[in-house]
């Protein structure tokens, strides 16, 4: 046992995966949380504190890392070996000030660090992060177009890693690019696994076949707009369970009629825009960090073609208006016979 309650015995190691978000981090950490026992077996300890033997992150212990909860967490793992990996996950660390890691090092004093950080290209995630906020109701459909951000700081990998390094000092990092062509099996779940135990039987893990946290499409967006401006009512707060409803409805695919979107609603020249404001901190990363130049190369068209305007008014959207009410119907609906639920793949 360590001989103070905010700082658990050394020396351990510490695994933490920051994420970041949309690269993997919900997949990874259902299947964290549904494998806790194998990784345990494997040396590998993910601490429950805070929800995480259900969650498979520690988003809520970090986002109030008080004194008790920092007791609590080390109360927990004194009682595990000390040759134990303890590791945390969140895809919200990356984007922690200072302040709150440091509190984070000194629980960890003497031990030794290393990061997991999976990344995307900035111009695809930025959009699929904004399709994301959409879907997590912290913004009304088409006010993504109209405030994005092209140049976060959050996105800036290198920056980010410089960060962790000046903090936790001598961590060592795996900084990946999120691309299930270069998974084993094309599996994150798997890659992240190798990561972690250096060596296991994928047989042994436990997996889930369908698609976890599906982001909203152009379409749903486009839809989620058109009814937002018929029913202003889905804007008002006390309605969110309301828009909540109606974004599963719309996830799942069979309540609008498909129209021809594409995935991305950036043009070409603001996706170059982006590419070139990055450039230079992800050239760091490549040489630095090892990081698949692919990052770098520009070949993967991530904006909408020619053939699609930009996104417009809610005046320009061409969904069938009975289709929409039928939607909003379904979603006030608190019970749907067994046939309205087969209709549209409704569980």
């Amino acid at each position: 046992m360590s001989s103070d309650a905010r700082t658990v015995a050394s020396p351990r190691k510490l695994i933490l995966h920051i994420g970041s978000d949309k690269a993997g981090s919900t997949a990874l950490q259902m299947h964290l949380a549904a494998n806790r026992d194998l990784l345990s077996r494997q040396g590998v300890y993910l601490p429950k504190i805070g929800g995480a033997g259900v969650t498979g992150h520690h988003g809520a212990l970090l986002q109030d890392f008080n004194a008790e909860s920092i007791a609590d967490l080390v109360s927990e793992i004194d009682e595990r070996p000390l040759d134990d990996i303890v590791l945390m996950s969140w895809e919200g660390i990356h984007i922690l000030g200072e302040e709150p890691l440091q509190r984070l090092r000194s629980v960890f004093e003497g031990c030794s660090f290393h990061i997991i950080f999976y990344i995307r290209e900035q111009a695809d995630v930025i959009q699929s992060g904004y399709l994301q906020q959409v879907k997590s109701q912290e913004k009304s459909a088409l006010s993504i177009f109209a405030d994005i951000d092209q140049s976060p700081a959050n996105r800036d990998y290198y920056q980010t890693l410089k960060k962790f390094e000046r903090i936790f000092d001598g961590c060592t990092s795996d900084v990946v690019l999120y691309h299930r062509e270069n998974f084993p099996e094309k599996n994150i779940v798997y890659d992240f696994f190798q990561r972690l135990t250096g060596a296991i039987d994928f047989r042994e893990v436990t997996t889930y076949k369908s698609e976890i946290n599906t982001s909203l499409s152009l379409q749903d967006v486009y839809a989620l707009a058109q009814m937002e401006d018929l029913h202003p009512e889905l804007l008002q707060d006390d309605n969110r369970g309301l828009k909540s409803r109606v974004i599963d409805l719309l996830l799942s695919g069979n309540v609008v009629t498909p129209r021809d979107l594409p995935a991305q609603f950036l043009d070409r020249e603001q996706v170059e825009r982006i590419r070139a404001f990055f450039r230079q901190s992800n050239l760091s990363l490549v040489r630095e960090y090892g990081v698949d130049a692919t990052l770098l190369s520009g070949q993967r068209p991530v904006w909408r073609d020619e053939a699609h305007a930009a996104p417009g008014d809610v005046a320009d959207l061409d969904f069938c208006t009975q289709e929409l009410d039928n939607v909003l119907k379904l979603a006030r609906t608190p019970y749907m016979d067994k046939d309205s639920r087969a209709r549209y793949d409704i569980p």
